[in-house]
């Protein structure tokens, strides 16, 4: 029964974000988002287009850097491939844990097992987030007076996210590694556990690899704020950047796909504070959804489709 229960509840949970997200539109008007969205600037729209090409070469260069750590090699052809396969799962996915696909791409192309591969991906979406999380608590700080209400929550939540890094990825302090693993009989599980934990990057390369990640999203925001002026919409770049971090925050919380509804909520409510209207900041993270997920979401499709002919 409490499995079933469970069960239902990841099923609905995706379609809460989704419900607000419907709401939003027809509170607002899907009249006067497409006025926002047909009046769009191209020339700012094709430079957040052209931005694409660093984003996506920063991320196959940031996993990487975490797979030759373990001494694996692989083709950047195939890095691009394996991103944009995990970027279409993670499209469609809660919380993007779609893009953990990854692991089985990366074991298939170098003959390895699961639990060898899988540090390099678990670590590059794990220093994602904290590095989201320093830039957003960096930023609280900086402007507190625009995100006072949030200052505490960003703080608790870094503070949480490090206990918990700590514990989950120190093999001589994980409760589950040294109260579980002792007494299962499972070889296959304890096989796993033991080249998982033989894996896992030196403190040092999990430094460089936050410190790629706050690139990375720093990069991914400047794109953004292109889709923003797009849209005629300006806001000081600083006080965007801080609202786009704390939203990518809330966009990874497992209630909705993509941070749909959830994303729209969270910067309708930062953005009125400079009395930006509800559809353009609306239309502006339609048009910024289609620039950074749908785009490569189309074309891991096709990669996937490709993919299953050939091994047809």
């Amino acid at each position: 029964m409490e499995n079933r229960l469970v069960s239902s509840l990841k099923t609905l949970l995706p379609f809460v974000g989704i419900t607000i997200f419907i709401y939003i539109l027809l509170r607002i008007g899907l009249t006067n988002i497409w006025a926002s969205i047909k009046l769009a600037n191209f020339f700012y729209l094709f430079l957040a287009l052209l931005f694409l090409i660093p984003i996506y070469l920063l991320t196959g260069f940031k996993w990487n850097y975490l797979i030759k750590k373990q001494g694996l090699k692989v083709s950047n052809l195939f890095l691009m491939k394996a991103i944009l396969m995990g970027e279409f799962y993670g499209v469609i996915t809660p919380g993007k844990l779609g893009t953990l696909t990854r692991i089985k791409y990366l074991s298939e192309k170098v003959g390895k097992s699961l639990s060898i591969c899988a540090p390099s991906v678990v670590i590059d979406r794990v220093m994602d987030f904290l590095g989201v999380l320093i830039v957003s608590l960096f930023g609280v700080l900086t402007l507190y007076r625009y995100f006072s209400q949030y200052a505490i929550l960003i703080s608790i939540s870094l503070i949480i996210f490090i206990i918990l890094f700590i514990v989950m990825f120190n093999k001589k302090v994980n409760l589950i590694v040294n109260f579980i693993v002792p007494f299962s009989r499972n070889m296959g599980f304890l096989k796993f556990i033991d080249n998982f934990y033989s894996n896992l990057p030196k403190f040092k390369t999990m430094i460089i690899a936050v410190i790629l990640a706050i690139i990375y999203w720093l990069v991914i925001y400047i794109q953004e704020y292109f889709v923003l002026l797009a849209v005629h919409v300006s806001l000081p770049f600083g006080f965007f950047i801080v609202s786009q971090a704390i939203a990518t925050i809330i966009l990874l919380i497992p209630i909705t796909i993509n941070g749909l509804g959830t994303r729209d909520v969270t910067l309708i409510s930062m953005f009125s504070l400079f009395n930006i209207p509800a559809s353009a900041t609306l239309a502006y993270s339609i048009l910024s959804m289609l620039m950074l997920a749908f785009i490569p979401w189309i074309f891991g499709l096709m990669i996937l489709l490709k993919r299953r002919v050939k091994k047809q």
